[in-house]
């Protein structure tokens, strides 16, 4: 998918102080409601979506007019977990975007945990959400899993994998093999229990893959060592190769496990396309490795010049490295190549203003919502520089731009306060 990054919460700015199948729960209520308000505020994504490819995402988050983001903050109204795998640290620990959501639930944030099945349902695209409970043989979905159909038939024998004479749930299947990678490298299964209870509000799904890491526990490690669990790339990674007719990504799922995982790219470069190598920046970005993702993102655009995510994302990792002029440097050429990139648009102007360039960012802003009219986010930064720049009159323009997208949160409560509203 395209990566986006939402950049931090301004200073200037204050805000008040102030085998279960799947079924619809408090997470498909969370991601409807979302829907229902309308409002044009961030979506984040942590993990692999199962539903679809990065392009086919892109393409869907276009039509339905949703920016994604890379970082949760205040202002972001749903982190969507994919399926492909758990959001897991190596040590067990949930990853940085879903504690981060957490806290921010904690503290009254807004933001919003989901399941890939409950977004899609949300969204619209109930066929991809369907697609997901589908079950199939296991001489069928083993070999896109790099598998022999014999390991899903053993695990279904010693109870570790739901299952029928329809076949199998990709999905359990691969938080199987995640929870077996974690437990054969020695990870605290009571770690891996706690984090997995933390999710089990927002992710029915969690629910199995705790009967999973149940039944894990009465086996001992020589039993795991048989199953073949460590299969891993150089890197230590586990990769489940998918073949081309797969109606997932083209290039294969990598999932980590190893804290170490993004210190060596050691897979030779002929063996991975431009787009296998974006993936694999965005998985090290997602695990703060930014030398790292910078050098994959790279490698992506050695072998595609025309990739303006792959510019994009580069930017943010280099912004991350605290190399600002260098990130704007990757927002221009990316849009160069696409100039309805309004995010870009955004990130220049935040970039900007930090330097103290007002006007520079203003422009930029007007840039965004010229791509992206909706984009209530750029109402709010551009309300808050032409203020400060003394245009009292057009910021209360875009303050009311806001809250045409937003009318409950605090940050919308600002903005009634610039206008002079209760």
């Amino acid at each position: 998918m395209k990566r986006t990054r939402e950049p931090r919460e301004r200073p200037p700015v204050t805000p008040p102080s102030d085998a279960v199948e799947p079924r619809r729960t408090e997470s498909a209520a969370v991601a409807a409601e979302a829907f229902d308000a309308g409002t044009r505020r961030a979506v984040a994504f942590t993990g692999r979506l199962a539903s679809m490819s990065r392009r086919a995402l892109a393409d869907a988050l276009r039509r339905l007019d949703i920016i994604p983001v890379e970082d949760v903050t205040r202002r972001t109204a749903l982190l969507v977990v994919g399926q492909l795998g758990w959001p897991l640290r190596a040590d067990g620990t949930l990853n940085h975007k879903v504690q981060q959501a957490l806290r921010l639930q904690g503290s009254g944030g807004g933001v919003r945990i989901v399941g890939e099945r409950d977004w899609l349902c949300a969204a619209g695209l109930a066929e991809a959400a369907a697609a997901l409970d589908e079950r199939q043989r296991a001489e069928s979905l083993a070999p896109r899993l790099g598998l022999p159909a014999a390991s899903l038939r053993q695990w279904l024998r010693l109870g570790l994998l739901p299952g029928d004479a329809r076949g199998f749930v990709l999905r359990e299947v691969v938080s199987l093999r995640v929870l077996m990678g974690l437990v054969a490298r020695g990870v605290d299964r009571r770690v891996l229990r706690g984090s997995l209870q933390r999710l089990r509000p927002a992710l029915p799904e969690a629910e199995v893959a705790l009967r999973q890491l149940d039944r894990l526990t009465q086996h001992d490690d020589d039993v795991l060592a048989e199953l073949d669990v460590c299969r891993a790339t150089p890197d230590g990674q586990m990769m489940l190769g998918f073949a081309e007719h797969s109606s997932l990504e083209d290039a294969p799922v990598v999932i980590s496990f190893a804290a170490g995982a993004a210190q060596s790219l050691s897979a030779s470069v002929e063996r991975l396309t431009s787009d296998q190598w974006f993936e694999r920046g965005r998985r090290l970005e997602e695990l703060e490795q930014y030398e790292a993702a910078a050098r994959a993102y790279r490698e992506a655009l050695a072998g595609e010049s025309r990739f303006p995510e792959a510019y994009f994302n580069l930017g943010n990792t280099l912004r991350a490295l605290g190399r600002a002029e260098a990130a704007s440097e990757m927002y221009l050429l990316a849009l160069a190549q696409d100039a309805t990139l309004a995010c870009a648009w955004y990130n220049l102007a935040d970039i900007a203003e930090e330097a103290g360039r007002l006007d520079e960012a203003v422009a930029y802003l007007e840039k965004a919502l010229e791509a992206c009219p909706t984009y209530a986010d750029a109402h709010f930064n551009l309300a808050h520089c032409l203020e400060a720049a003394g245009r009292k009159s057009d910021a209360e323009r875009h303050w009311a731009g806001y809250l045409r997208y937003d009318q409950q949160s605090e940050w919308a409560t600002l903005a009634r306060r610039r206008l002079g509203r209760s």
